[in-house]
């Protein structure tokens, strides 16, 4: 089955975004200059004074306050922000966006050059098919090998999500982001399958979820997606009907496109 992949996703000024840059980069030198004449004075013998140190967020030391540390702090933000006007963050799958996460937490990202955001998004663009692709792959291998509904080879109308959330003296207690990730995969991949724009946001899922988990008032929580019903009970698990058999014969044609016809993972149960 052929994926479609010609969705619309708002453009943005990389030429705006590269002198908004400069600018900051202009601001940042300047205070660079400032802080290092300050750190003669405060050098000095008998003085009072003390030279201010830059923090990086997440960082458990501080460091000297240099051009090169506030440049790759706002870096890190530039592209946190490109990822989120562009479009791009609502196509890509769990997989995709955790190894984003990392990236971002581990201060692996490069430079916001005009360069490097062409380079990056034009990745981004050529990875859509199989995102969608590999996004129904992991959904399929994040079922529940212990129901009988789940088969090794296919989805079915109904599928069972194990360890969706918790609960504790009979409350609700966290709802489980890497399953929720999950859910977010498949609603995303049902708009791209029906040709329509990705969803913006993929963290609703896990908020709708906190919204119920915390209202506490019923023995089930009940999510509903646009094209799918998610019921989550106490035990722990997530149900996830489809509303139409289509949506499942597409998730299919997918699913045995990328398996070649054969078992995904260990995680299904036949």
């Amino acid at each position: 089955m052929q994926v479609k992949t010609s969705l619309p996703i708002p453009s943005v000024s990389v030429d705006a975004v590269i002198a908004r840059r400069a600018a900051a980069l202009e601001c940042v030198e300047r205070v660079s200059r400032a802080l290092f004449e300050l750190e003669m004075i405060a050098s000095a013998p008998d003085s009072d004074i003390k030279a201010p140190r830059f923090y990086h967020e997440n960082h458990a030391a501080r460091e000297e306050f240099s051009t090169g540390s506030v440049m790759k702090w706002i870096d890190r933000e530039v592209w946190n922000s490109l990822l989120h006007r562009s479009g791009m963050w609502s196509f890509m799958d769990a997989r995709a966006r955790e190894e984003w996460r990392r990236s971002y937490e581990e201060w692996l990202l490069p430079a916001v050059t005009k360069e490097n955001i062409e380079s990056a998004f034009a990745a981004l663009q050529g990875q859509r098919a199989s995102f969608v692709a590999r996004g129904v792959a992991d959904i399929f291998r994040r079922l529940s090998r212990h129901h009988v509904t789940n088969h090794g080879d296919r989805f079915t109308r109904k599928v069972i999500l194990p360890a969706l959330c918790s609960v504790w003296k009979g409350d609700w207690l966290t709802v489980n982001q890497n399953a929720t990730d999950a859910l977010d995969d498949l609603d995303r991949t049902l708009h791209v399958l029906r040709g329509l724009p990705a969803p913006e946001h993929q963290t609703r899922s896990a908020f709708h979820l906190v919204d119920l988990a915390t209202s506490g008032e019923h023995r089930t929580m009940v999510a509903e997606f646009p094209y799918f019903t998610v019921r989550a009970f106490k035990r722990g698990t997530g149900h996830v009907i489809f509303r139409h058999d289509v949506d499942v014969d597409r998730l299919n044609a997918v699913l045995a496109a990328e398996s070649g016809g054969s078992e995904i993972g260990t995680r299904a149960r036949v």
